[in-house]
């Protein structure tokens, strides 16, 4: 099926620069899972942190949840300049032909990590010869079985572009895009923006396993969501409306998660109480999804060689960054210095380690091609 002739699509840089801030933001994260009081992780340091367990808590909710709508932000442009086949094709190369890689050479050494913490000693090679097959009773790899590690993001991305394929398709025609001519009417009551956190929350009731922090359903929404987000421009009239009471709202409402969180309040499962925990969680998701997406149209639409430079390393970042993190982890944290210097430490040396491995890979095709990246042209 072909898309539209010759559309014309201007570039949105904002979606660019909240893309790779929120990738930036994760070797910060995943630093913080190494001091932070919660689940267990690849290496942990003794004793953990409140601080940075609170810093966890707020990036917690809307991190993950936004590169999702903007990746169905991108597979509107996607779609309006390619086929549906054209469309597979692309999906394969940028996301399973990375995965596979990654599966083989970079998430195994976290495993190793965690195995080598909890005072087992073999070679990586003796390591890895029971690494496919050994079972742990949980899929993170935090004891050393096999996993996907951060990859999971990944998985799920390329799992929800087949399943939303058709439906997209279906929106491309001239029925869907009249569907999606009267959601846009929402411009009119855009208030009414934030009730749309009622079908999100509900995706939580449908089974699926849990990734960070939300079930494949809860994704999939996100997906749909940025496609349906960028295909009329009453919706950004709306975002660029809204934002700010999006980012207040949404401040109040991570607080107040935050801290239920980490005071680690038990409420019974299936009772209002714990379902008013999970919407406060989903709300306060879905208005910060709200506020940077109406933030930065407002005033990060534009283009910078920082951009230009981040934008293009933010996937490879991705791929490379929490191997880094581990290994520094296991390296640094047994130092006896304080717990800030080890944070620190470990985030600026990643953050420097990740771009320079980045760097490199970028100047081959095949590295290039194993991190999801285009080949360079030919002269």
């Amino acid at each position: 099926m072909k898309p539209d002739p010759a559309p014309n699509l201007a570039r949105r840089y904002d979606l660019d620069w909240l893309r790779t801030a929120a990738v930036l933001m994760l070797i910060p994260y995943h630093a913080s899972r190494l001091f932070d009081v919660w689940e267990p992780y690849y290496v942990k340091n003794s004793p953990t942190s409140s601080t940075l367990t609170m810093l966890r808590a707020g990036l917690d909710p809307w991190g993950m949840p936004l590169l999702f709508v903007i990746a169905g932000a991108g597979a509107y442009f996607a779609l309006q300049r390619r086929t549906d086949i054209q469309y597979l094709r692309e999906r394969i190369l940028r996301l399973i032909i990375p995965l596979i890689f990654g599966l083989l050479i970079l998430v195994p050494p976290q495993a190793y990590f965690a195995w080598l913490n909890q005072g087992h000693q073999a070679t990586y090679w003796g390591f890895l010869q029971q690494y496919w097959t050994f079972k742990t009773g949980e899929i993170m790899g935090w004891n050393g079985g096999f996993t996907v590690g951060h990859l999971w993001f990944i998985v799920w991305l390329f799992a929800i572009s087949l399943v939303t394929l058709p439906l997209f398709l279906f929106l491309r025609q001239p029925s869907g895009k009249h569907l999606i001519h009267r959601l846009a009417s929402i411009d009119r009551r855009p208030a009414a923006i934030f009730a749309v956190v009622i079908l999100f929350w509900m995706t939580d009731l449908l089974p699926g396993p849990l990734v960070g922090n939300l079930n494949p359903f809860s994704y999939l929404f996100l997906f749909a969501a940025g496609f349906v987000l960028v295909a009329d421009p009453r919706f950004q009239a709306v975002l660029d409306r809204s934002w700010r009471w999006a980012l207040v709202l949404g401040a109040f409402s991570l607080v107040a998660w935050a801290v239920v969180r980490f005071t680690g309040i038990l409420l019974p499962e299936g009772s209002w109480q714990s379902a008013g925990r999970d919407f406060l969680f989903f709300f306060t998701a879905w208005s910060w999804i709200i506020g940077l997406l109406g933030f930065g149209h407002c005033y990060l639409n534009h283009p910078s060689p920082g951009l230009a430079y981040l934008g293009g390393a933010s996937y490879p970042y991705y791929i490379i960054h929490q191997t880094v993190i581990v290994a520094l982890g296991f390296l640094v944290l047994p130092l006896f210095t304080s717990i800030p210097f080890k944070f620190v430490l470990i985030v600026v040396i990643a953050v420097v380690t990740t771009l320079g491995m980045v760097e490199l890979a970028r100047r081959w095709n095949v590295t290039r091609a194993l991190l999801g990246l285009r080949s360079f042209e030919p002269r």
